[in-house]
């Protein structure tokens, strides 16, 4: 309950200050938001380290979150960068700095909150009895699986490829919201994929042709997703194969886990260099690393695509501060993402704010950009519910994550929530630069999938008999 205690304390004061604190960047703020990111992150890490794993849910969430929210400040704070330099916006918000720290630590507080309460609530001696659930109704559920992973894959090659391999995802939009929508249905067949081999390994059952075709299918996915220049998405799916492996097959060793964090982030950087340039060889990957680590000493580091969010934040609190806020019509329209299509029945096409990466994109770049500047968390939840919705729905976020944390420590290893939890831990590594609802439709459909499948089997198991 300390650790609670401590959170909420540091919550009310990120709270004043976001309301009180003048304009600029102030180093002291910049000073105690670092304090209280490292407790935090800490008790992160004692709480998973407590629980047999190096990897969690929350440490990935916090590893990120700090990266695009916060790092920019603390390169600040020792010279290293000059917040006012942007290599692809003109205008920085400069102004809102201390707001965006104040409201991004509040955000994080919530969070902990969340999460820590339903972490208390571990019973170190609950065993579960791994059969409970009977997870040998969903045996052939990674048949289907690979099978919509080849549709729609194939469905891909034959519409979205050619703009991708364009290198249109470094400007321009993927393609039309049919592109889009495929696109999407493969990489979610492939986490899905990843869930259902590890909790097949998790159970030591035998591995089938399928297990292997599906996860080989994963690969070809990510090294395609690579070669575009969609590092977000390649990482999420990383990062349910590790996170997947680490947690639920064999535990590795600290030092291997911190190996493989600096080498997905040296990999990360490679590709931002890299994802414009015309065609993407080692040569070129190795020239703009290089290029990156000569010039960006001073002018460069931290500049990137990550800056650009830290700055859409800082966009967001100067919108708010001049507008209305959205009052949940970016929520809605997440949550009916569920839903294909459905988004046309409620949403006029001349409405130019339909998600929060177009107010962002606007107030940054103006109504005539050609690329968009993207969203993240604390923007989307803002722009819709102001600093108490900030509160509120990143606790939820938290509660969320410290619930599916408590049932894998437990020893679950149905299938089901194998897979819910390795696509949870992998899309909440990127949720920072998304939306509140980024995970909602995968996690619905997933859901979906798996009881209308556990529904067929038992009718036929039972009509068998």
């Amino acid at each position: 309950m300390l650790k609670i205690l401590i959170a909420s304390i540091s919550a009310l004061f990120f709270l004043v200050a976001f309301i009180f604190i003048d304009y600029g960047v102030d180093i002291y703020l910049i000073s105690i938001s670092h304090f209280v990111y490292l407790y935090i992150y800490y008790e992160a890490i004692k709480i998973s380290l407590k629980n047999g794993h190096y990897i969690s849910i929350d440490i990935v969430f916090y590893l990120f979150f700090y990266v695009i929210l916060l790092f920019p400040y603390a390169l600040y704070l020792f010279d290293i960068f000059d917040l006012v330099s942007a290599r692809y916006v003109d205008y920085v918000f400069i102004d809102y700095s201390n707001q965006a720290i104040a409201i991004s630590m509040f955000g994080v507080c919530a969070y902990f909150i969340g999460s820590t309460y339903q972490l208390i609530k571990l019973k170190p001696n609950l065993t579960s009895i791994i059969n409970a659930k009977d997870p040998y109704v969903y045996d052939g559920l990674i048949k289907v699986v690979l099978l919509l992973q080849l549709l729609f894959f194939v469905l891909f090659m034959l519409t979205g490829y050619s703009n991708l391999s364009q290198g249109s995802y470094g400007g321009t939009d993927t393609g039309t919201n049919a592109e889009n929508g495929v696109y999407f249905l493969v990489t979610h067949f492939c986490l899905m994929g990843v869930g259902l081999c590890i909790s097949n390994m998790a159970l030591k059952k035998r591995f089938t042709i399928f297990h292997f075709s599906s996860i080989s299918l994963v690969l070809f996915w990510m090294l395609l997703l690579l070669s575009f220049g969609d590092r977000n998405m390649f990482f999420i799916l990383a990062v349910s194969i590790f996170a997947g492996y680490v947690i639920f097959i064999r535990k590795v060793p600290f030092k291997l886990v911190l190996i493989n964090v600096a080498f997905a982030l040296f990999l990360y950087q490679i590709v931002e260099y890299t994802r414009m340039a015309e065609e993407l060889t080692f040569e070129r990957m190795l020239e703009s690393y290089m290029y990156y680590k000569t010039i960006g000493d001073e002018s460069q580091i931290g500049s990137g695509s990550f800056y650009n969010t830290t700055i859409s934040l800082r966009a967001s609190l100067e919108f708010a501060e001049n507008n209305d806020y959205f009052w949940g019509k970016f929520k809605i329209v997440g949550i009916l993402g569920i839903i294909p299509f459905s988004r046309s029945l409620f949403i006029s096409p001349d409405d130019p704010y339909v998600i929060s990466a177009d107010v962002l994109t606007e107030t940054v770049l103006g109504p005539a950009a050609t690329w968009g500047i993207g969203t993240n968390i604390i923007s989307d939840i803002y722009l819709d519910f102001g600093p108490i919705g900030v509160f509120i729905l990143m606790y939820i976020l938290g509660s969320f994550s410290g619930y599916l944390s408590r049932k894998v420590s437990y020893g679950f290893k149905d299938p089901k929530l194998v897979t819910i939890f390795i696509i949870v831990v992998s899309l909440y590594s990127q949720i920072a630069r998304y939306t509140f609802d980024f995970p909602v439709r995968n996690i619905a459909w997933t859901l979906i999938i798996f009881i209308f499948y556990g529904f067929i089997m038992k009718k036929y198991k039972s009509g068998a008999k």
